[in-house]
């Protein structure tokens, strides 16, 4: 056997030690690392927890504040956005001409509905209505506005038309 031989046999075996020992040895060793990195991780997580929960309960306090403040219930959403604006109509002389069903679509992964309202009035009471809405009752995004001024021509007289759109993200 010639040393070139007996080198690359040294060579074989050392790569074959190497494989032998990574199985026998250093696999178990790299398991057990991953294992105790996933664990002390879990233990931060769970040391957190008291804080993450007294934030959630604080939370918590807070949105049921808000629902109490713009008076929202337990019933659903449409519910309280029409007796809104019933409410606000009577408290304003103000007409509730046609309430359509919601149409809803998907955008961007998120569901949106949309409430199609027409009211008829006072050009400052209907901004009024818009204004409750959106900003006091937080009821959703206006996304169309429209006024229209119609004559009636058996009495000559003209009154304003209001048709929106209230957008709703749910």
């Amino acid at each position: 056997m010639t040393i070139q031989n007996k080198n690359k046999l040294l060579a074989a075996c050392f790569i074959l030690a190497l494989f032998i020992c990574y199985y026998l040895a250093f696999s178990e060793t790299f398991s057990v690392k991953r294992e105790y990195d996933n664990l002390k991780d879990q233990q931060l997580i769970a040391k957190n927890l008291p804080a993450q929960l007294i934030s959630l309960k604080q939370k918590n306090k807070k949105y049921d504040s808000l629902l109490a403040a713009y008076q929202i219930s337990e019933t659903s959403w449409q519910n309280n956005l029409l007796y809104r604006i019933d409410r606000y109509a009577k408290l304003n002389e103000l007409k509730i001409l046609k309430i359509e069903e919601p149409h809803t679509f998907t955008s961007n992964g998120l569901k949106v509905s949309s409430y199609a309202i027409a009211l008829s009035g006072d050009f400052d009471n209907l901004l009024g209505l818009l204004y409750e809405l959106e900003q006091q009752a937080n009821f959703g995004q206006l996304a169309n506005v429209h006024f229209i001024k119609e004559i009636d021509y058996r009495t000559k007289a003209t009154h304003l038309e209001m048709r929106f759109l209230v957008q709703v993200i749910n």
